[in-house]
C-alpha cells in the first residue's frame, strides 16, 4: 500500500465515546468527529495517500493548528497517568570550591565571586515526577493563569504544581513565565512530535522541551588545598622552591627571610617580546626588587635563552670571559666581574606579579 507524507493529515480522531483513535485502528463503520471543530470525519483508508481522517464537510473554525494543541493535550494527559516513571531531565551546575571561599583569602577573586582555583561543571538533574506528582487536570486555573495541563499531587502545596504548556504557534506569555510557576513548555509542530513525548518515560530540556522557573541549586563540592607554589630566600642569600597549598603556604621556614608565594608556576613576562619565567625566577627579581643582595645570570642583561629549551639560558659574553661552557649555572653570577643587572626586566616582572594572584612575605616586616 503506497502512502505519502503530508504532513497535515489527521491521523487521529474522536469515537463516540469520546476516546481518541488512531487512523490505523479504525473501522468505516463507526461514527467520528474532529478533535478541534467537532465535525463528523470520514475514514480514509486507500492504495494511495497516507491513510487518515478527513472532515465530511469543511468548517472554517476548524485549523491544524488547533487540532495539533487539542491532540496533544489529550494525549499526554492519557501518558501521565499511563506511565509508571516520568523523568524530568534538565542542566544544572556542580561547584568545586574551597572550604574558606570569601572568608578574607587572597585566592578569592571578589569580582568573579570565586576562587582561582573554582571549577563549575555541567551536570544533568533527573526527578520522576511520579513520585511526587499523581494528579492531572486539562486546562485548568492556577493564580489567574489558564493551564493547558495542571499536574499537582495530593501531598505538596499548589504553589510546587507545574503546568504543562503546548506551543503549537504561540509560547508562553512573558507575564506567564514571570510568574515563577514552573513551566514545561512542549514545542508541538507535528503529530510526531507528539508521539516522540508519549512513546518516551523522560521529559528532557531541549530545543522541543523549554523549562521556566526549574533550577536545581547546584551542588557544591568542597575541598581544602589548592595547589601552590612557593620561592623561599633564606638567610645567607640561599633559594629554593617548594609546592605547597592554600591552607599551608603561610607556615613559614626557619631561615626564611623572604618568601613569595603564587598560584602560578610560571610566568609569561612581556619583555621585548614574551616570554615563560619560572617562580623561582620570579622570586629572584622580586628579592632584588626589595634590596635583598641576590645574584642570578637570568637577572644579568647578557643572559640570552636557548631556542630548543625556553628556561634554558646561556651569556652572550662567554667568549669574552673565555668560558668553556656558554650556559649559565647557579653560582656563575657570585663571582662573574661583567654581571649587571636587567632593570627592564626587573621592573617587568614587578609589574606582572603587581597585578596576579601573589603573596609577598618578608621577615624584616615582622618586627
Amino acid at each position: 500500500m503506497k502512502r505519502s507524507s503530508n504532513p497535515n493529515l489527521q491521523r487521529y480522531a474522536l469515537n463516540s465515546g469520546n476516546s481518541i483513535v488512531d487512523i490505523n485502528s479504525a473501522n468505516r463503520t463507526e461514527r467520528y468527529t474532529c478533535l478541534s471543530c467537532g465535525g463528523e470525519m470520514v475514514v480514509k483508508q486507500g492504495e494511495v495517500r497516507q491513510w487518515h481522517f478527513a472532515h465530511k464537510a469543511l468548517s472554517p473554525h476548524c485549523s491544524y493548528e488547533s487540532y495539533l494543541h487539542r491532540l496533544a493535550k489529550r494525549k499526554i494527559h492519557e501518558w501521565f497517568y499511563n506511565t509508571n516513571q516520568l523523568q524530568l531531565v534538565f542542566s544544572s551546575s556542580q561547584s568545586h570550591r574551597c572550604s574558606q571561599m570569601g572568608n578574607d583569602c587572597i585566592w578569592w577573586e571578589s569580582v568573579s565571586g570565586h576562587c582561582k582555583n573554582h571549577q563549575v561543571y555541567q551536570w544533568s538533574a533527573k526527578y520522576d515526577l511520579k513520585k511526587y506528582y499523581n494528579s492531572c487536570d486539562i486546562e485548568r486555573e492556577y493564580k489567574g493563569f489558564r493551564a493547558d495541563l495542571f499536574i499537582y499531587g495530593e501531598n505538596r502545596s499548589d504553589e510546587e504544581s507545574i503546568f504543562i504548556e503546548i506551543c503549537v504557534k504561540h509560547p508562553c506569555t512573558q507575564e506567564k513565565v514571570d510568574s515563577g510557576i514552573r513551566i514545561i513548555e512542549m514545542v508541538i509542530e507535528s503529530e510526531a512530535d507528539i508521539d516522540s513525548i508519549c512513546n518516551s518515560s523522560e521529559i528532557r530540556e531541549g530545543e522541543h522541551i523549554k523549562l521556566y522557573n526549574f533550577r536545581a541549586k547546584p551542588r557544591i563540592i568542597v575541598f581544602n588545598n589548592k595547589k601552590l607554589y612557593k620561592f623561599i630566600l633564606s638567610s645567607g642569600n640561599t633559594a629554593s622552591f617548594s609546592e605547597v597549598d592554600c591552607k599551608t603556604y603561610a607556615n613559614r621556614h626557619d631561615r626564611s627571610i623572604f618568601e613569595l608565594t603564587s598560584d602560578h608556576r610560571f610566568f609569561e613576562i612581556n619583555y621585548g617580546q614574551s616570554a615563560i619565567y619560572f617562580i623561582y625566577q620570579v622570586g629572584m627579581a622580586a628579592a632584588h626588587n626589595r634590596d635583598y643582595p641576590v645574584r642570578d645570570c637570568f637577572l644579568c642583561r647578557y643572559h640570552r635563552r636557548t631556542v630548543e629549551e625556553r628556561l634554558s639560558i646561556f651569556c652572550c659574553l662567554y667568549k669574552q670571559l673565555g668560558a668553556a661552557d656558554k650556559y649559565c649555572k647557579s653560582t656563575k653570577a657570585l663571582e662573574c666581574k661583567v654581571y649587571r643587572v636587567d632593570k627592564e626586566l626587573c621592573n617587568a616582572i614587578e609589574e606582572k606579579i603587581r597585578y596576579d594572584s601573589v603573596d609577598i612575605w618578608e621577615k624584616k616586616n615582622e618586627f
